[in-house]
């Protein structure tokens, strides 16, 4: 990804060196650029010769903590650079970096060591606003991640207008991508933030097996000292109080220290029908913004993109093709021109036509027919909705949580599924009849108890969107 840095006036952008920008005074934030900047006032001082013999190949991988991390070929070049330079180069880069902070190299040699940070670094590669592609449907979802991330690079801090910021829309439309965007821009430009980046189930997960370990302190450590917090798929915290009691403390701590917190989800907060009240209107003191289906325009443009990726050129008719056949999600668009492109490898025609095109959408569809929830997975989200474990529910106790979790989890396999009321029963280890009455007894209530509807309502969005 090239050096990129906030600006009052755009997105970001880099119009100075790193050493003309040291002698204003101004601060350089990525790994590359502070290498950049290091060689550079080393080869005014000590001469070009000496200083490309040692640092001809080296390449900044990564700022981890107070360490800039730094990729060297061979070990004995290692050896040398952290013997002879690395005391000036911690000098530069500090000053370069600007703050309090002392940044200090690490030179690295080892593969192993090399491949983690290169593997880290490749997994945000493909994530940033330049490879968003925005049109109608999107823009403020986009403008406002970029007021976020350049708030959070710049020295003008956050702005509460941002904060929280909340994305919502269905699956498939670019809300993930939007939210590593944020932290590919942070982490390229501010090694001093502390970024958290994580899915609402993991969070439950993560809990659940913190209370476990007794690890409670450890976690809320990890949770409420961020910088940047972003969740994606926060609607799946709602419904579970431990969980949502844990989050509602972390909100707080993180808002009443001016930190980012960032969520993203597939309804906003008022649709979350299970989500406690004093979370439902903490997530609307900032910004919702809400992400939809693109037009057709803005979907071409994301076939075109994609495509050149690949190396592909499509024409206007094929892409268009493309783009009116696919409505409502940016990954299937997305993964019919990767078909197309792995089409074009083993076809022996050159050109990509129609035909082609037609072939790869008919191949995406089989793949991707649309969620049909299995049993298994049904019982996975009651359980992580209830707390109660797969074990019990499909157990012997009859007490009355458990019975029932029972009772709702039958009732959406009968809704969900095609499976008969025998095999449901043999799935829950009873007979047709307890299949039967629990059907029928959650089907009736739901009529008169909105709160078990509501609960209804959230487990089928959740499951369908697993």
């Amino acid at each position: 990804m090239p050096d990129r840095f906030p600006t009052q006036g755009g997105i970001y952008t880099q119009t100075e060196t790193p050493a003309r920008a040291l002698e204003k005074g101004k601060s350089m934030y990525t790994p590359a650029a502070l290498l950049d900047g290091a060689i550079k006032k080393l080869t005014d001082e000590k001469g070009e010769i000496i200083v490309s013999t040692f640092f001809d190949g080296t390449e900044a991988l990564a700022i981890e903590g107070n360490r800039l991390i730094i990729k060297v070929d061979t070990d004995l070049t290692c050896s040398i650079l952290q013997q002879r330079f690395a005391a000036e180069v911690a000098d530069i880069i500090s000053e370069l970096a600007g703050g309090d902070t002392r940044l200090t190299p690490e030179f690295i040699s080892d593969p192993a060591r090399i491949a983690r940070y290169e593997k880290s670094k490749s997994e945000l590669s493909g994530y940033s606003f330049d490879t968003f592609i925005v049109g109608s449907s999107n823009k403020l979802a986009h403008a406002a991640c970029v007021a976020v991330a350049n708030g959070l690079c710049s020295q003008g801090g956050l702005s509460a207008i941002y904060n929280p910021l909340f994305i919502y829309g269905p699956s498939g439309l670019g809300k993930t991508h939007l939210l590593k965007a944020i932290i590919s821009m942070v982490e390229n430009n501010r090694f001093d933030k502390k970024v958290v980046y994580i899915r609402g189930e993991e969070f439950t997960s993560q809990l659940i097996e913190a209370i476990q370990n007794g690890s409670q302190s450890e976690f809320r450590e990890k949770y409420r000292y961020a910088d940047l917090l972003l969740v994606d798929d926060i609607q799946f915290i709602a419904g579970k109080d431990s969980t949502q009691e844990e989050f509602f403390h972390t909100f707080n701590a993180l808002y009443e220290s001016n930190k980012q917190i960032v969520l993203a989800s597939d309804r906003p907060p008022k649709e979350m029908a299970t989500l406690e009240e004093r979370l439902r209107t903490r997530f609307e003191w900032g910004l919702i913004t809400d992400i939809q289906p693109p037009d057709l325009e803005t979907r071409m443009a994301i076939v075109n993109a994609k495509a050149r990726t690949f190396g592909l050129e499509l024409t206007y008719e094929v892409s268009e093709f493309i783009a009116a056949s696919i409505t409502s999600n940016v990954r299937q668009l997305e993964g019919v021109v990767k078909k197309i492109a792995a089409l074009q490898a083993i076809l022996p025609q050159s050109t990509i036509d129609r035909s082609i095109a037609e072939r790869a959408i008919r191949d995406i569809r089989q793949e991707n027919p649309g969620l049909s929830p299995t049993p298994d997975l049904i019982i996975t989200e009651v359980s992580s909705f209830t707390g109660i474990t797969k074990d019990k529910i499909l157990g012997r106790s009859k007490s009355k949580e458990i019975a029932r979790a029972r009772q709702i989890l039958v009732y959406l396999i009968t809704e969900m599924t095609e499976l008969s009321l025998p095999d449901i029963g043999r799935f829950i280890g009873r007979d047709h009849t307890t299949a039967l009455y629990a059907r029928d007894k959650i089907r009736g209530e739901i009529q008169v108890d909105p709160e078990l509807a509501a609960t209804i309502k959230d487990l089928k969005k959740n499951i369908r969107n697993r």
